[in-house]
């Protein structure tokens, strides 16, 4: 018995393409049947999670939209919150600004090197003191031993800036390389809290020795103020940055990755901004404060924020890795410039950088690193099928040459290499892309019917092949196929909603109208020359709009992408269905044949590797 055939299908089947449309008006306009078709998707609003569950870790920050998809996993929501807590605690640490130095006994200056390169013997400077609010500090006696010259004040002081006068002979003699310490009785032992080189950060000053360029005017005071000018600003800076990172990881838990997102652009985009403003504070500070080196330490921090901006937030493309990876790179050269120099005050310059160089680097290193043990190791999984598939194309390109030039010469010369309009619209507005995973749906059971039908013609024209229904792999010839409610043919399913949200957040930017194989069909055929003629078929058919042909049975193809597989994909639009894109793949048997079910899932696990 012949099976149940669709109300006008004999109609459509005898139709060419450009009259099925009052057939299908005609059938949408029965209520009983309309209502069959419009099915409109349970799915709300769809998440992140959907799109990257299945996908690892390391390869989320290769897809399309890399810092929501990272934001789904816990692991860095909870790199964020740890971010936002060592901020906090910089923060706690550094709350009470330095206003000098309280309770001490006595101060040491010691010089390290003379101006003209020698080691000192002796230290020849004409006065030395301390003051508080430009007042002198009265001491009780001053000593000299060797290099050294040490200031006895006989009770406990405070003193906010200390000072020398060079000699009145030669500015050869004049110490260049410097540290000042400070003796405190109640801890007994002497503390540094002066260089004739720092950096400030914060409460916290960092001691180079570097050399300090005496005036050569001689008898001339040379006054060093303990105070960062820019240290509120930098304290505000922390805290910005704390409670950002701690926004950014809570949006991460609670499901709203795309603030998420947006927070950490403004993230870079702030932190550029205070960070700058604290390099500007610096430089016209750096005029009466002696010793200071915070502009040319300070000056890569706002660059490092700005070309990280611009790399996530000014390409289509977010950049992500690449931005940690150049905050690694400042902090390691931050490692290499202040690292295992003394300091006075918190927090300790060292921790803070360890802790940024292990987190960054952490990032920066490690996800690249596992995305490629993931990607050879999901390369080892499809090696068999790749191997089979590149050897199978080695065959076809040696015996098949002719045949496959003439088809990259009609795809090249009928459609050029640009591609049409690769966008899904919707039904009632043909200008308005598809935003709804719902709206990919309408009308796909006619509107399949109707690709499926064009199927049918342009394989009987072409000697094209159908896949069966039966067990074993087989194919039914199109020209020999009935109708298209048949039960020989394995129609291709509609692809599932669960791998169009993939696809989309993936490949395209979260943009479900860019994802154009939702309905798809194959047909098979024996050899290149059927192939061509189907494509000649579907090029010359008026109801049909072509959009876009991938010849992936070119030289120029790369086969890594689909582990060796090739066929031709043909993305068009039907008349009637002129808002939706339809893939047709035109798929030479031999390839189809090789085909398996085990060999599509290690291709699944190879496409979740890539994040695709």
């Amino acid at each position: 018995m012949a099976p149940p055939r669709m109300p006008s299908e004999e109609l459509v089947e005898e139709m060419p393409s450009s009259a099925v449309l009052p057939a299908c008006k005609k059938m949408l306009s029965t209520p009983n049947e309309a209502s069959s078709f419009i099915r409109r998707s349970s799915i709300g609003k769809t998440t992140f999670h959907d799109g990257t569950k299945n996908a690892s870790f390391a390869s989320l920050f290769y897809c399309s939209r890399p810092l929501e998809a990272a934001l789904t996993r816990p692991v860095f929501q909870l790199v964020f919150a740890v971010i936002a807590v060592q901020c906090f605690h910089i923060c706690y640490c550094s709350s009470e600004m330095v206003e000098g130095i309280k309770d001490a006994q006595m101060m040491r200056f010691t010089a390290l090197e003379l101006r003209g390169g020698y080691m000192p013997s002796y230290v020849k400077i004409s006065s030395i003191g301390v003051r508080l609010s430009g007042s002198e500090v009265p001491w009780n006696q001053v000593s000299q031993e060797g290099s050294a010259v040490t200031i006895d004040f006989g009770r406990q002081v405070s003193w906010d800036s200390w000072y020398f006068n060079t000699s009145t002979e030669s500015t050869g003699l004049d110490p260049v390389r410097f540290y000042v310490e400070q003796w405190n009785g109640e801890t007994g032992g002497w503390t540094m809290i002066g260089s004739s080189s720092y950096v400030a950060y914060l409460n916290t000053f960092i001691f180079l020795h570097g050399r300090f360029e005496t005036s050569k005017v001689r008898g001339m005071l040379h006054e060093f103020r303990l105070e960062n000018a820019s240290a509120r600003l930098q304290w505000w800076t922390k805290g910005i940055y704390g409670i950002l990172s701690f926004a950014i990881a809570i949006a991460g838990m609670i499901g709203k990755e795309s603030l998420g997102k947006d927070l950490f652009k403004f993230l870079y985009f702030i932190s550029f901004c205070l960070y700058f403003w604290c390099w500007v504070y610096i430089w016209y500070a750096e005029a009466h404060l002696k010793g200071d080196n915070g502009l040319e330490i300070y000056f890569p921090v706002p660059l490092t924020w700005l070309v990280g901006f611009m790399l996530i937030g000014c390409f289509e493309q977010e950049y992500i890795v690449h931005s940690i990876q150049i905050q690694c790179i400042f902090v390691v050269w931050g490692i290499h410039r202040l690292g295992g120099h003394p300091y006075y005050g918190k927090p300790s310059p060292h921790l803070v950088l360890m802790y940024c160089g292990v987190v960054l680097t952490s990032l920066a290193v490690l996800i690249p690193a596992f995305r490629i043990l993931q990607l050879q190791k999901a390369k080892h999984q499809i090696m068999p099928d790749k191997l089979k598939y590149d050897y199978l194309w080695l065959e076809y390109s040696s015996k098949h040459t002719a045949a496959l030039e003439q088809l990259e010469y009609f795809i090249r010369k009928r459609w050029g290499s640009s591609s049409g309009d690769l966008r899904q619209y919707l039904e009632h507005d043909h200008a308005s892309p598809c935003k709804l995973l719902s709206d990919l749906y309408v009308h796909n059971d006619l509107a399949i019917f109707v690709l499926r039908s064009c199927i049918l013609r342009w394989g009987a024209n072409s000697d094209g092949e159908l896949r069966s229904q039966a067990e074993a792999k087989s194919y039914v010839k199109a020209k020999h196929v009935e109708s298209v409610a048949t039960t020989k043919v394995q129609w291709a399913p509609v692809k599932k909603k669960r791998r169009v949200v993939e696809k989309a957040i993936r490949v395209h930017g979260g943009d479900l109208s860019r994802v154009l194989d939702v309905l798809r069909e194959c047909l098979v055929f024996e050899r290149v020359e059927d192939l061509s003629r189907c494509l000649e078929e579907i090029s010359q058919d008026d109801g049909v709009e072509v959009v876009r042909v991938k010849n992936r049975l070119s030289e120029n193809f790369d086969a890594n992408s689909t582990a060796g597989y090739r066929d031709v994909l043909v993305n068009l639009r039907v008349q009637g269905f002129f808002w939706k894109v339809m893939e047709v793949q035109l798929v030479l048997k031999d390839f189809d044949k090789l085909k398996s079910k085990e060999g599509h899932q290690r291709y699944v696990a190879y496409r979740n590797s890539l994040c695709v």
